[in-house]
């Protein structure tokens, strides 16, 4: 799903139309909506989208509530993961405002769901942190973006390759800030620790070589 191709209409014209059917009555609507706009950002670029993003940005924001369907919040969140791969794929990761969109944002995680969004989702996460400036900017969000990924290591059903990015960020950051990782990983349930330390493991080949 996240590698969709281009989209056939202008950004232009899709905007006004997702924008709308993000309010829309019947939570399908605004499920397929939401995903809408993660596809187009990943398909039109974020140069392309740049003049739409804080519009898109805030008229998803209300998919993040709690009364909203899982469904819907599921394809919010991982509308927003796009949004922010598309900017890191094209170097426009300082036009984010992840400051502002991040606590909404893990507040939705874990995925209830529409659990095959998790790889873009957690995926997404994992770039983030990669990314010296923008892991400098979050640093402050680390428990909660711990706490995501210390759940998505231990739900049913979440794909290999959500668990495969999520052990490689967790073995990169430990690698890079030991003495701040541990205590984190140490304040999450046992079930959880175990988990991560095991996707950890497996990834510390690949995250040397």
């Amino acid at each position: 799903d996240q590698d969709a191709g281009h989209m056939s209409a202008p950004p232009e014209r899709l905007v006004p139309v997702l924008s709308r059917e993000l309010r829309a009555d019947d939570s399908t609507n605004r499920q397929n909506a939401a995903f809408c706009v993660g596809t187009l950002f990943l398909g039109c670029g974020a140069a392309s989208m740049a003049p739409y993003q804080p519009q898109l940005l805030q008229a998803l924001f209300p998919l993040f509530q709690e009364d909203e369907a899982s469904g819907a919040q599921d394809n919010a969140a991982s509308a927003v993961a796009r949004i922010m791969l598309s900017a890191l794929n094209a170097s426009m990761g300082a036009a984010l405002p992840v400051e502002q969109i991040l606590p909404v944002f893990l507040r939705a995680l874990p995925l209830k769901e529409d659990i095959q969004e998790a790889t873009v989702v957690y995926t997404a996460l994992a770039k983030l942190l990669q990314s010296g400036d923008m892991a400098q900017r979050i640093s402050s969000l680390l428990p909660s973006i711990m706490q995501a990924y210390g759940a998505a290591a231990v739900q049913s059903g979440i794909p290999a390759e959500a668990t495969q990015a999520i052990g490689f960020s967790v073995a990169s950051l430990v690698a890079q800030f030991p003495a701040e990782m541990h205590p984190l990983i140490a304040a999450l349930p046992a079930d959880q620790q175990q988990a991560l330390s095991a996707l950890a493991a497996q990834a510390t080949p690949a995250a040397a070589a």
